[in-house]
């Protein structure tokens, strides 16, 4: 409705100070109160329309920011407080996020920094994880791109790596974490019978033969396929008879060379002997298996081997 309607079908006509010299005066609202809150109104339902009509822009370099769409700067843009959260970011969508950084330069950026020159750079909680790593596609470290020292990683497997070296693609260790069982569970049992466990059955000749294990994960174990090593007691019998000689017993990962280091001397008048190890299981076609060879000097005799499981590594 423009100003002209308010005012009736009256037409006004100018004098030479430019003043309405003439009204159609029976058409105007006889409270001039009521005839300013019209033109008002009019004014403002104008002025809605127009706003209605235009998209807002996202904020630029020395403008607010605006809520719902993408807001553009050249510098960093600082929020500020006295007390309580300078940013707080909220949803009840389950599949957005808080508080969401993005990062598209081509060379590669920080999504998310924050820093605290004397308190904690960041504080996490949550219901179901405090903290989630989005697992890589492949397993193992990273073998491409530039990474500096104190980055961490994590691949397929769920295994953690820590850059400890910056390079490309950086020196990377795995961080192992060993988790104990909550009992011993015998994965190796060499003699024949019920007992047998393995996958093998002995006795083993003291002639160096290497002698590979089934499967020793998973089932009633209670190791999960994704173990990369055990710790547990390595144990020696002599099958009956005292140990003769100076024979040892080497146990390493099935699929890798034999290292000829000793995991177990023995020798003497003992009918057993036993000792703690840990060592890494096999990987790609013998994941989950184990090797060991038996041989000496001075006439070791023939062997049965047990090993008890006490904790997994992942």
């Amino acid at each position: 409705m423009g100003i002209r309607s308010v005012f009736g079908k009256g037409h006004a006509q100018k004098d030479s100070e430019g003043i309405g010299a003439e009204v159609g005066v029976e058409e105007l609202p006889s409270d001039r109160r009521h005839l300013l809150k019209v033109i008002g109104a009019t004014a403002a339902g104008a002025v809605g329309a127009s706003l209605l009509e235009a998209s807002p822009a996202g904020a630029t370099p020395g403008s607010a920011v605006l809520a719902s769409v993408s807001n553009t700067s050249n510098a960093t843009t600082t929020v500020s407080t006295t007390s309580g959260d300078a940013l707080q970011g909220t949803t009840s969508d389950p599949a957005a996020h808080g508080v969401a950084g993005i990062d598209t330069s081509p060379t590669g950026g920080v999504g998310v920094g924050a820093a605290s020159a004397n308190g904690v750079g960041i504080t996490t909680a949550g219901g179901v994880a405090p903290l989630f790593l989005a697992p890589a596609a492949t397993p193992g470290a990273p073998s491409s791109g530039g990474h500096l020292a104190g980055m961490v990683f994590v691949d397929s497997n769920g295994v953690f790596y820590r850059c400890t070296t910056s390079g490309v693609p950086g020196t990377w260790v795995p961080i192992f974490s060993v988790v104990p069982l909550p009992a011993p569970v015998r994965v190796i049992s060499t003699p024949s019978g019920p007992s047998n466990k393995g996958g093998l059955t002995g006795p083993f000749a003291p002639d160096g033969t290497t002698h590979t294990t089934t499967v020793l994960t998973g089932g009633a174990t209670g190791i999960p396929a994704t173990a990369v090593g055990l710790v547990g007691n390595l144990v020696l019998s002599g099958n009956g008879a005292t140990l003769n000689g100076d024979g040892f017993l080497t146990l390493f990962p099935a699929g890798t060379p034999n290292p000829a280091t000793s995991s177990l001397n023995a020798g003497g008048g003992a009918f057993a002997t036993s000792n703690g190890v840990t060592v890494t299981l096999g990987t790609g076609g013998n994941a989950g298996q184990l090797s060991f060879s038996w041989q000496g000097g001075g006439g070791p005799l023939p062997c049965q081997v047990f090993l008890d499981v006490t904790a997994y590594i992942l």
